[in-house]
Formats: C-alpha cells, sequence, structure tokens
C-alpha cells in the first residue's frame, strides 16, 4: 500500500527510551556524587558520610584496639583519627593467603586551614591566620564567599571528637582594586602568607556588638580571636573553655552542582579525591551481592594527608593497613601474609 511500517518507528521509540533511561540513571548518580561532596567539607566529614552510607549498607563498625572477630561474608570498616577509613568485605571462599582486592583514595584535598595561633588584626579589620594545605590553585580562592568546616577536640569529662561546619559565609579573601595593583594583569603572584588572610569582620563593628566570650587566658582558645571561638561555641553548645583544639579547613559556600546547557557537566570543589573515594565506596556497596563467591578479601582504603606526603599515622605510607591485615585475621603468619600480598591487586 506503499504506507511506511510501523516497525523502524516502534524500534526508533525503543531506542530513545533506553537513551532517556540511560541518561536518568547517569543523573540519579551524578546527584547522588553532588551530595556526596556537599556533606564532606572537609576530610572529617568525608569519612562520617561513608560511615553513614556502609552502615546503611550492612557493615559493622571494628575498632582498632578491640580484637576482631572477623568472618567470610562479613562486612566491616575501622576508622584512624576520624579521617581515614577502612572498609573490606570478606569473600565467602576466602582462606588465609588469599589475596586482597584493593581500592585506594583519599579524603583529604586541597584547601586553606586555620593556624594553630591565628589571631590577626591589622588597620581595622580583624582576619583569621591560615596556611596552604597541598597543591591547591590559589589564586581562585580570591574573591570567594568562605566557610569552614572540620573538627574540634573537647575537653567534657574525657577528650570528644565533634564535627563542625558552619556554613554561612563567615570569610572571604579580598582582591585589591586595579587602582592599587597594575600589574594584576601581567603578573599575579600572591605572597600566601600575606596577601591571603581572610577577613572576618572589622574591628569598629566588633565594638558595636555585643562583646564575644573570652576564653580562661590559659585556654588553647585564646589562641585564636574570640569572634572566630564564638562561631564555633554557638553551633557546639560549649564554652570557650571547653576547647582544647581543632582543625578547620576553609571552603566555598557555593554548592556543587549539576550544570550546563545540557547537564552534562559537575561543578565542584574537592573532587580530588572526592570522585575517587566516591565511585569506591559505591562499588564496594553495590558489588556486596557476588561477595559469597570471592576467594579474596574486598578493601576500599580511604586515607588522610595525602596532599601533604602521606607520611602521617593516618596517611598512606604509614603502616595502618599492613596493620588491619594483621588484625583482620590473626591466624595469618609472616610467611601467610606475604602470599596474601604477592596475590592482591591494587587500584
Amino acid at each position: 500500500s506503499g504506507a511506511p511500517s510501523p516497525l523502524p518507528l516502534f524500534s526508533q521509540v525503543l531506542k530513545l527510551g533506553h537513551k532517556m533511561s540511560k541518561k536518568a540513571l547517569i543523573q540519579e548518580a551524578a546527584k547522588d556524587f553532588v551530595s556526596f561532596v556537599n556533606k564532606s567539607p572537609s576530610p572529617f566529614h568525608v569519612v562520617q558520610e561513608c560511615r553513614v552510607r556502609l552502615e546503611a549498607a550492612g557493615f559493622q563498625e571494628l575498632k582498632e584496639k578491640d580484637r576482631w572477630n572477623v568472618k567470610p561474608n562479613g562486612r566491616y570498616f575501622v576508622i584512624n583519627n576520624f579521617s581515614t577509613i577502612v572498609a573490606f568485605a570478606v569473600g565467602g571462599k576466602y582462606k588465609p593467603g588469599n589475596g586482597y582486592s584493593i581500592v585506594g583514595a583519599h579524603t583529604d584535598s586541597p584547601c586553606f586551614r586555620v593556624k594553630p595561633c591565628s589571631c590577626r588584626t591589622s588597620v581595622g579589620y580583624i582576619g583569621v591566620g591560615v596556611e596552604p594545605y597541598g597543591g591547591g590553585i590559589w589564586h581562585t580562592w580570591f574573591d570567594r564567599d568562605l566557610k569552614l568546616a572540620g573538627r574540634v577536640i573537647l575537653k567534657q569529662g574525657g577528650l570528644v571528637h565533634r564535627l563542625v561546619h558552619i556554613e554561612e559565609p563567615i570569610l572571604n579573601i579580598p582582591n585589591l582594586c586595579i587602582h592599587l595593583d597594575r600589574d594584576m594583569h601581567y603578573k599575579f603572584a600572591p605572597n600566601k602568607e600575606t596577601h591571603m588572610i581572610p577577613v572576618l569582620a572589622t574591628t569598629l563593628q566588633q565594638q558595636l556588638e555585643e562583646a564575644a566570650e573570652e576564653a580562661p587566658q590559659d585556654s588553647p582558645a585564646c589562641n585564636h580571636h574570640p569572634l572566630l571561638i564564638s562561631l564555633l561555641i554557638k553551633q557546639l553548645g560549649c564554652n570557650p573553655a571547653d576547647i582544647m583544639d581543632f582543625e578547620l579547613c576553609l571552603a566555598d559556600t557555593q554548592p556543587a552542582r549539576i550544570g550546563g546547557a545540557l547537564e552534562e557537566f559537575i561543578f565542584a570543589p574537592r573532587i580530588d579525591n572526592l570522585m575517587n573515594c566516591y565511585t569506591g565506596l559505591q562499588g564496594m556497596i553495590k558489588s556486596m551481592d557476588s561477595l559469597e563467591g570471592d576467594s579474596n578479601v574486598r578493601v576500599l582504603a580511604l586515607f588522610d594527608n595525602e596532599e601533604v606526603g602521606s607520611k602521617s599515622v593516618q596517611g598512606a605510607d604509614s603502616s595502618t593497613l599492613e596493620f588491619y591485615f594483621v588484625q583482620e585475621f590473626r591466624v595469618l603468619t609472616q610467611v601467610l601474609l606475604l602470599k596474601s600480598l604477592f596475590r592482591s591487586r591494587l587500584c
């Protein structure tokens, strides 16, 4: 009759539907990654987010000081310094001397960190002394709305670790106007010690406001401006004297997002190395259906301090992983441990 066959059209619709479903799956994964990044402004928050997801997937937390009772088909994780996390799942067919299938990444990213003594006041401005951490592209930090995130050690009976995330734009590293730096278009080489001090407030406004509570003279909090300490105690619900120490990272308040006209890009900070943390974590969790038939131990090792050489106790160049391997199966002799390492693979 000359009428077009409906079959080619039907097959095109099927292909289009397949493409749409595939794109929807990619979008879903991308949105989950964006959520992961936004919940992880510091290494300590990365580890906390990993802990939440692992526990939801049936993984059990082990403590370094305890004796471990690890069994085939078991799922476990252990945390070091609250900034390194190692998760492992034992194959159902595992025997001592079999190998480890290891995926490694790091929880830290280049940023500015608050110095141990951060008080900085000059020409009417209250600043916060910071130091560059890792290999950052530092000129991109100018004129951004910055927040603080990390962990605070409190003395409340014993020493307590608490996460803190001040999401408001409390800091800014301002550029000079063009009139004061005519060469900036030809040479932009700021001194990270003197030119990149974030501004917290003005001394004039501080005098007009109600005075922040002062820390006792012998308190570690005295090394920082009372205004900064007041922001921390407001979120933590503690007193200045309770603060023993902290590790705080500066981060951009602009959240990670999916962008581009066709929504094909991820605009996000800390992709180095949160992308590998996320994909490794998802790979570990989603592979559990096949664990029973595996003869190896699956390991996800997310270390801290890669950006500064990995030589800390919680870094990849420490003996942390080896200690976990020995702790994991106490029946492992030195010979069996070497056999395991020879039969292992690292990504």
